[in-house]
């Protein structure tokens, strides 16, 4: 029997009032109460109240088609990337914190800055980069959308941005046949903005996979150094401009009029890898102290001299190209800094503690959507934590195919839920490699999964952890020996850890001995023989220390 809440918005299978024999759907109409299991009290549009079976109730969905408008703070619904608006600095007074440094260097750096004052000054501009172009499947037939209605109270609003729009010369009228519907974004302080829905475009564009930064490397790249720098590009995707036989394809419709993109808008496909593609182009020269993720710049190097030299660099190449610094979002010259959610810099990362508020106060998720939406930014952070796999093996068994939307929900899974959210709080700071030294990874087979930790000695002979990682096993791996497990765990963990450990020597420390076993039985198992030729190309030396303690960057010891 469906089950409805007071208070839930529905649709009413009612009589209608000029033919008895016919009932039509109509509504909304709101729950008022529940009289028993199978009626409900429900108070209709006009504002009268009827006695309704749970037969002829309809829960109500919202059509997204009706009008334009959506809202800035609906995040479970993604993140929407309004258009932007119009901004200036009218003087050279850059406004930066410099309180953490020596009064000399602030003055060094201010002076620095200046000289690169027009970087900015936070006017729009197309920059001198290569263009983007969109390249439609072969085959496939572009479909005309349907339009969305705006609202009267918004229609002035839509002009007038639209007027600011062309101003920055973003935009140009268009006669293209296919256009796309705008909606308008209510943001939380009452403004509002435009955006494109450029799905059905998007789904006839050939996709470019250019590759983006892995963001465990970018880490360990720019978490080594003593000073970093990162800097944030302004609305960086309106400086990228769209090659002529392109700008057809981004049309879009107002109530007035038509007009099509200049440059890069929000909401593209390929425009992450696009821009990511001309980061790259415009700092290959200063790849070896300069890395972009998107807009997201680091600017890193080992000492205070050296690091304004590799900043006027990059300052440079930036205003000769014509980009814009968003000053505002800026940090100059700290020892760590907050870096795609994690606080990096001086041989150490940790998570950024903003995040990990937000993770303590995730409430139970009761759909498999909100599920799988938690574990996503669990399983950002599982690094960090030990066993993670194990941990989470009962909330990533709920994400099945044969679990239903509603997920059970059960004393198991939420001691998983809560354990995982203490230990992401409460996770340790982890260090950077140094390709220099030797590696030692302590792995660990269960019955239900593997485990392992990546990490190298300092000058005392203590252990730092790099890295943790894990991984569940399947039924088949469920039922192998003992013995087997732990090989396997051997050659998994070396695996994962491949792009630290490859070329460098590796002391493994695990309860068994695998390696014997793996030389032993190898030739009777193709399985094994597999494993023990995996193994071959790499420098291993096995250690029996089950009890080897592990000491973490912020003085936590592990066992």
């Amino acid at each position: 029997m469906k089950e409805f809440k007071k208070g839930e918005l529905v649709y009413l299978l009612i009589p209608d009032s000029t033919n008895k024999l016919y009932a039509r759907w109509t509504g909304p109409g709101e729950i008022i109460d529940r009289l028993n299991p199978h009626f409900y009290k429900v108070k209709l549009p006009d504002g009268n109240v009827r006695h309704i079976h749970a037969n002829k109730i309809r829960q109500f969905l919202t059509r997204a088609q009706t009008v334009g408008v959506i809202f800035e703070d609906d995040v479970e619904f993604g993140e929407i990337h309004p258009t932007p608006v119009k901004t200036s600095i009218s003087n050279y007074n850059i406004e930066v914190d410099v309180s953490h440094l020596e009064e000399h260097k602030q003055v060094e750096l201010l002076e620095l800055l200046h000289n690169h004052a027009p970087l900015f000054y936070g006017k729009l501009q197309v920059t001198n980069v290569g263009e983007h172009k969109i390249l439609l499947i072969p085959g496939t037939e572009r479909k005309k959308p349907y339009i969305y209605k705006i609202p009267e109270s918004l229609k002035l609003e839509v002009d007038n941005q639209i007027a600011e729009l062309e101003s920055l010369g973003l935009i140009e009228p268009s006669e293209a046949e296919i256009a796309y519907p705008i909606v308008c974004v209510a943001k939380k302080d009452g403004s509002m903005r435009l955006c494109v829905d450029f799905r059905l475009l998007n789904a006839v564009t050939k996709p470019f996979d250019y590759p983006m930064e892995n963001i465990t490397n970018l880490m360990n790249q720019i978490g080594h150094a003593n000073v970093i720098t990162c800097l944030d590009v302004l609305k960086g995707y309106w400086e990228i401009p769209l090659e002529e036989e392109s700008r057809d394809f981004t049309s879009f419709k107002t109530h007035r009029a038509q007009y099509r993109w200049k440059v890069i808008t929000f909401g593209l496909r390929n425009a992450a890898a696009s821009f990511q593609k001309v980061m790259n182009s415009a700092l290959s020269e200063s790849r070896e102290f300069c890395k972009a993720y998107l807009d997201d710049i680091a600017i890193f190097s080992c000492d205070w001299d050296t690091h304004l030299k590799h900043l006027d660099v990059v300052l440079s190449k930036l205003t000769e190209l014509k980009f814009t610094v968003n000053v505002k979002k800026c940090v100059f010259v700290k020892t760590q800094l907050k870096y795609l959610g994690h606080i990096i810099g001086a041989g150490r990362h940790e998570p950024d503690p903003e995040k990990l508020r937000a993770i303590q106060i995730i409430e139970r998720p009761r759909t498999k959507s909100a599920l799988k939406s938690a574990l996503g930014l669990f399983n950002y952070y599982r690094n960090y934590i030990k066993h993670y796999a194990e941990i989470a093996k009962p909330l990533t068994d709920l994400t099945k195919k044969n679990v239903p939307e509603s997920i059970p929900w059960t004393d198991v899974e939420e001691l998983s839920f809560q354990e995982l959210k203490n230990l992401l709080c409460e996770a340790p700071t982890l260090y950077t490699p140094d390709p220099k030294k030797s590696y030692v990874i302590q792995c660990d087979a269960s019955s239900n999964g593997v485990g392992a930790c990546l990490s190298q000695r300092d000058d005392k002979g203590n252990l730092y952890p790099i890295s943790f990682a894990s991984q569940k096993f399947n039924k088949v791996q469920q039922n192998w020996a003992t013995i087997e497990r732990e090989a396997y765990a051997v050659v998994w963990s070396i695996k994962k850890f491949e792009n630290y450990v490859f070329g460098a020597n590796i002391v493994i420390i695990t309860d068994h001995n695998p390696l014997t076993f793996l030389q032993k039985s190898a030739p009777q198992s193709a399985k094994l023989q597999r494993w023990a030729l995996a193994l071959q190309r790499y420098n291993i030396h096995i250690s029996h220390c089950p009890g080897a303690q592990l000491k973490t960057a912020d003085g936590l010891v592990w066992d």
